[in-house]
């Protein structure tokens, strides 16, 4: 019969926390919860990190309907690796809009790039104003030279 390995006991100093064996993945995964928090401290308290789904990817975040947010938080920045990934997986989720969101090493998560096409971002600005007016917003200050 085979005899499986012993598992020594933990250490006083060790603790009962699961660790990812890949340190890139465990930034990632950090980067994604550091993510979805900020969007439910802001408030969309239905923002939490996407279930896994392999090829068919729709995302890292769910709960922005409409949405497809990919997360990266790589040591070097790729902006059309992570703008075909985003192509692809507004695809698979058959959503209209799609964005990056990276992380910019040694600033905080709120001053992340949010990257998305410019013919994206031109269709969606009206939508806005629309919102803005509706809501009686203040109109979007000029800016000062």
């Amino acid at each position: 019969m085979r005899r499986l390995p012993q598992v020594a006991p933990l250490r006083p100093d060790e603790s009962n926390v699961l660790t990812v064996a890949n340190p890139s993945k465990a930034k990632g995964t950090a980067f994604e919860r550091a993510v979805a928090t900020y969007f439910v401290e802001h408030g969309w308290p239905d923002v939490d990190r996407a279930p896994l789904r392999g090829n068919l990817d729709r995302g890292d975040l769910v709960g922005i309907p409409g949405w497809v947010l990919e997360l990266k938080a790589h040591k070097s920045i790729d902006l059309g690796g992570y703008m075909a990934e985003v192509a692809v997986e507004r695809v698979n989720a058959g959503v209209e809009w799609g964005a990056a969101i990276v992380k910019r090493r040694g600033k905080s998560i709120g001053d992340a790039y949010v990257v998305m096409d410019l013919s994206q971002f031109v269709e969606l600005l009206p939508a806005m104003l629309v919102q803005r007016a509706q809501t009686n917003s203040p109109s979007i200050p000029e800016l000062s030279a």
